[in-house]
């Protein structure tokens, strides 16, 4: 066996010791260990750090807005419906009224800074939008036009597009007709969706400007209520999106379109439980008329339409119980209906309205027709006779002759026993 020499392990030992007191390669090159130290600490990726007392020094207390109250500044926003509803329409009289610089658009504030829009289209071609164009067009406004609105028709490659046109113009929208046209993948696959939106999501926020997706929603969903769901693919797209509006028919006048806000980061409620009815004219333009529906009555369902005939008469109801002294826990129990929205009910119709005076009218008149019922029944020969049965009967008896005057009236609306009490009052 061989055996190392001793002056070996001796040559070894001084070449560790040398090597280890030596300074470090960096040092012969000029580089000095605090320089080394920082490179090695710093991150090869580059972001910006804020801190909560430089965002509580920022100027103003909401979110700002490019269409206030209903469009962000900046962020992703999902705009849907079923087929020819005027999505498109609707994207470009907002990307020309963002160009003219509008004070307004339908009737709401409108916030601009660039003049600008690129309007991304897959589903028209050149031609095509000449035509929506020239018939959105107001009539003398040929030179003042739409400058700043460009279009981008080529669908390859368009997140690139839209960086490069953004860096070479700014814009205060960017309007994309239609997702589908350019999600790579299955749209029902989040993990796809997402991290593509993500990419939009940074430009936005780089350029400080709105990203607008036009998307589709399912057949299955046409003519039920307006909701985020009824969007087609993944539940990715409307979790990205900052809000998300629809653009439904309205179930029995063709002409008029509902905007409906169903999802709103930051939004109050009374903006999403309504619609905003819009105006669909030749021209190939909306008009806001002022009026906000509930949005669950916007369904053409059959079983839909019963559910809006019930609210309402329920709704009468609960008018005409706080008109004759009722308290909101007793209508809530008798209707069968929520305190909260019998409070919002009554809300909408303040006591000392000319609807008071018409519902108390209402009451006597029931009152005359109640002593015609009964002198034309064989039952009872006059009110305290009617009266007597009345409230010595049972729960099954009293129903009947509710159902009976109900009759008499001709109405399917059902008489209720409060009501009928009230009637049978001196």
């Amino acid at each position: 066996m061989k055996t190392i020499s001793e002056d070996l392990i001796k040559k070894l030992l001084e070449a560790i010791i040398s090597v280890a007191t030596n300074e470090p390669e960096a040092s012969k090159s000029g580089t000095s260990s605090k320089e080394q130290d920082s490179s090695e600490n710093s991150s090869p990726y580059e972001y910006e750090v804020v801190t909560a007392d430089e965002i509580l020094r920022m100027e103003g207390d909401t979110l700002p807005n490019l269409v206030d109250p209903l469009f962000p500044k900046q962020g992703l926003v999902g705009f849907a419906g079923s087929s020819d509803t005027g999505k498109s329409t609707f994207l470009k009289q907002l990307a020309v009224a963002i160009t003219r610089n509008e004070a307004e658009f339908l009737g709401f504030p409108l916030h601009v800074k660039h003049r600008s829009v690129i309007y991304v289209s897959t589903e028209d071609d050149i031609h095509a939008v000449k035509t929506v164009l020239k018939k959105q067009k107001k009539k003398g406004s040929r030179s003042s036009a739409v400058k700043g609105l460009r279009f981008l028709f080529n669908s390859e490659k368009i997140y690139q597009q839209v960086k490069a046109e953004l860096k070479r113009q700014p814009a205060d929208a960017v309007i994309i007709d239609a997702f589908s046209d350019i999600a790579p993948g299955d749209l029902n696959q989040s993990n796809v969706v997402r991290p593509f939106l993500d990419k939009f999501s940074n430009l936005s926020k780089e350029h400080e400007c709105l990203m607008v997706f036009l998307h589709h929603t399912s057949k299955k969903t046409e003519g039920t209520v307006p909701k985020k769901g009824n969007l087609l693919g993944s539940q990715g797209f409307e979790a990205k999106c900052r809000l998300v509006a629809l653009l439904v028919r309205d179930p029995n006048e063709e002409g008029i379109r509902h905007l409906c806000l169903v999802k709103g980061n930051y939004l109050p409620d009374e903006l999403k439980t309504k619609s905003y009815a819009l105006s669909f004219k030749e021209d190939l333009t909306f008009e806001y008329t002022g009026e906000r529906i509930d949005i669950e009555e916007l369904s053409s369902s059959e079983d839909q339409y019963k559910k809006k005939k019930e609210k309402e008469a329920k709704k009468k109801e609960a008018i005409v119980l706080r008109n004759i002294g009722w308290k909101l826990e007793g209508i809530a129990i008798e209707l069968d209906v929520n305190k909260s929205t019998i409070s919002r009910w009554l809300a909408e119709v303040p006591e000392d309205s000319d609807t008071q005076i018409t519902l108390v009218e209402d009451v006597h008149s029931l009152k005359e027709r109640l002593h015609e019922f009964i002198q034309q029944s064989k039952e009872y020969k006059d009110l305290n006779e009617l009266r007597s049965k009345y409230y010595n009967g049972n729960k099954g008896y009293k129903g009947s002759v509710r159902k009976k005057f109900q009759k008499y009236l001709g109405t399917k609306d059902y008489v209720r026993a409060p009501i009928f009490a009230k009637l049978l009052e001196e």
